[in-house]
C-alpha cells in the first residue's frame, strides 16, 4: 500500500517536472537547500551559545 502511494507520487512529480533529468536536477537542489539549512542552524547555535567569559579566563591560567 506504501509502495503504491509512492509510485503514485512519484508518477506525479514526474509528470509536473518533466523527465528524469529534470526531477534529478531538483533532487539535488533540494538536498543542497536542506544542507544550508542544517549548516545555518549549527552557526546560529555556536554564535548564540552563552559562555561565561569569567570562568573561562579563570580556567586558562595568567590571561
Amino acid at each position: 500500500m506504501l509502495n503504491k502511494i509512492a509510485v503514485e507520487i512519484n508518477d506525479t512529480i514526474i509528470t509536473l517536472l518533466g523527465s528524469g533529468t529534470k526531477l534529478l536536477i531538483f533532487y539535488q537542489l533540494i538536498k543542497i537547500i536542506g544542507v544550508v539549512i542544517i549548516l545555518l542552524c549549527i552557526k546560529r547555535l555556536i554564535i548564540n551559545r552563552k559562555v561565561n567569559m569569567d570562568e573561562e579566563y579563570d580556567e586558562a591560567g595568567n590571561f
